[in-house]
């Protein structure tokens, strides 16, 4: 346009601080500073201040019904809950993407360690991690809500935008990813065996197996991983998660090392017959028949084969196979 001739004036809009945004919040649904303060403070938070996405946020909200018109209160209202957590429009969030890579490097690379537990993690647990690799996490994170990134409530850490969690998470190379899921998941695992928290032993175990076998660095260690799943297996069967109790317990025969029915023999038994179970519940007929075939050739005694074969002749009566599951009960 200047080269043309046209006369022309340039207007930046630069972010408008907390004060700026309750008045413009104010003058648009005519009500008293003081009471929009809190929405306005919100609004500034999500936004970082931009008079674009302040406007956009509010018509998100109406179209969402978190912002409405009050008959019988004779003004607008907004449902404050609900808007922390309304997801944010796409446009302001890769503004707000944008702005990663100018943040210091610790505030990214905490960002980068929230994100391996994906778009939210406790405070508690992010603060015991932190404490037990010696980095100020949350210190950083603190820093990353300063600027919108984050939001912090109900004592956990939020990314405003699952874009933001994949950039963070995109910023490790893919194996640097997974060495930093498996030591994670040895790190909380030994916070879980210390302070004796149990909650802590289905995260460690998601975290290692995110990392996979090929991080372990010995059979002593693939032995510690295998027990791990194993408890988290367990606990998940508990809670009658049986999908993920079969996860759990498939990657706990994974990491057991080589001549592992002769070196660890109760270890293997106590996996492939809770992860028969499971795959009976899960109908994963084909793997099912593995296991109890694993079991069958390498269980030492009748005793230790009495639960396969009772797994194996529930499958039959569930399948229809009465004559053969009558077959083996007299066998």
């Amino acid at each position: 346009v200047d080269t043309s001739g046209i006369k022309t004036t340039m207007i930046r809009l630069t972010p408008m601080n907390k004060d700026a945004v309750n008045e413009f919040v104010s003058a648009t649904l005519s009500l008293l500073p003081r009471i929009t303060r809190p929405l306005a403070n919100i609004l500034h938070q999500r936004s970082k201040g931009s008079p674009i996405f302040v406007k956009q946020l509010m018509v998100e909200m109406s179209r969402q019904r978190y912002l409405y018109p009050s008959l019988t209160r004779r003004r607008w209202v907004w449902e404050v809950e609900k808007i922390r957590d309304m997801k944010i429009p796409e446009s302001v969030a890769t503004f707000i993407l944008n702005s990663l890579n100018r943040l210091p490097s610790e505030v990214l690379s905490a960002l980068c360690s929230l994100s391996c537990f994906g778009t939210t993690a406790g405070i508690e647990l992010i603060e015991a991690l932190g404490a037990e690799v010696q980095q100020d996490l949350v210190k950083h994170l603190d820093e990353a809500v300063a600027v919108s990134v984050l939001d912090k409530r109900n004592n956990s850490y939020y990314f405003v935008h699952d874009k933001l969690q994949e950039a963070a998470y995109s910023a490790m190379n893919p194996e640097d990813r997974r060495r930093t899921h498996f030591l994670y998941g040895l790190t909380l695992a030994r916070i879980a065996a210390r302070e004796r928290d149990d909650k802590l032993i289905l995260i460690a175990s998601t975290q290692v197996n995110l990392g996979g076998p090929e991080f372990v660095a010995d059979d002593d260690q693939a032995v510690q991983v295998a027990k791990l799943n194993l408890e988290a297996g367990k606990m998940a069967i508990k809670m009658s998660d049986f999908f993920s109790a079969y996860s759990f317990l498939e990657y706990g025969i994974s990491y057991l090392p080589k001549g592992h029915w002769d070196t660890n023999y109760d270890l293997s038994l106590e996996l492939f017959n809770k992860s028969a179970s499971c795959a009976l519940m899960n109908a994963e007929h084909k793997n099912l028949k593995f296991l109890l075939d694993q079991i069958m050739h390498n269980a030492n005694c009748a005793n230790d084969k009495f639960r396969a074969i009772m797994i194996s002749i529930t499958f039959k009566m569930w399948s229809g196979q009465i004559a053969e599951a009558i077959k083996m009960t007299t066998s």
